[in-house]
């Protein structure tokens, strides 16, 4: 099999093994996951281990798990220049963002995937890697998922978290509260502006010392994760919100 190969010339059962490579339930997890990615139809969480190992308190604390859903498509997610392993990492930091932005610690994710038949094996390993390293940088694991044949790029992330702490929600917000952000608003929107062509070329030569950062920001925007777990744990703030779709 050579990485030029397309998805069609392979079976699913191949494709699957090529995910279990990557997504094997790592050591120190063993107890908490008994079943994860590949290894049967469902993942098997032990939550009262899980509960334990998150806070140290034995399950006798008031843990809350948070839940979201993402979906994205080629058509509409994925601009022009992006490389497969940023895409696969995106599919996975949307996910994580919206955790993050209730103050709570995401832990694991599952993520379904459809492909068009005529994707290079090449193209599939590298979203595969983007995938894997985007849930280790932030400690979460992906217990399983789906995939299927699909006119479109697409994919659909679903990630858990949990937290010890009342999740900050958007309904906290009140009247003169500070608006606070993290990070630097416009670098994905300059990034739009330079990837579709919309700057001229004394514009490009003005900004060229900051474009492959704008890129970047676009490409595989960073979830704020600690930012998130820490705000919430200051006390100080009263509401939170991702804003990857704009402020």
């Amino acid at each position: 099999m050579t990485d030029e190969e397309l998805l069609e010339d392979i079976g699913e059962r191949m494709l699957i093994e090529r995910v279990k490579m990557r997504f094997g339930v790592e050591r120190r997890f063993e107890r908490m996951i008994n079943a994860g990615a590949g290894e049967d139809d469902c993942a098997i969480i032990d939550f009262s281990t899980l509960i334990e190992n998150i806070c140290g308190c034995g399950g006798g604390c008031e843990s809350k798990m948070i839940v979201t859903t993402d979906m994205l498509l080629r058509s509409s997610h994925f601009p022009d220049g992006i490389t497969p392993f940023q895409i696969g990492w995106s599919a996975v930091a949307v996910n994580l963002s919206d955790v993050a932005a209730m103050g709570a610690r995401p832990l694991m994710m599952t993520i379904a995937m459809g492909f068009p038949a005529r994707t290079r094996i090449s193209f599939f390993d590298e979203v595969l890697e983007g995938i894997r390293v985007c849930a280790d940088n932030f400690g979460t694991i992906v217990i399983g998922g789906d995939m299927v044949r699909s006119n479109e790029l697409t994919f659909a992330g679903t990630c858990i978290g949990f937290t010890v702490m009342k999740p900050l929600r958007r309904s906290g917000a009140a009247v003169g509260d500070i608006v606070c952000v993290t990070g630097t608003l416009g670098n994905a929107a300059l990034g739009m502006y330079i990837v579709s062509g919309r700057l001229s070329s004394e514009q490009l030569k003005e900004i060229d010392d900051i474009a492959e950062y704008a890129k970047k920001a676009l490409f595989q925007p960073y979830p704020r994760v600690n930012e998130g777990v820490l705000i919430a744990s200051s006390g100080y703030a009263t509401s939170m919100i991702d804003i990857s779709d704009g402020l």
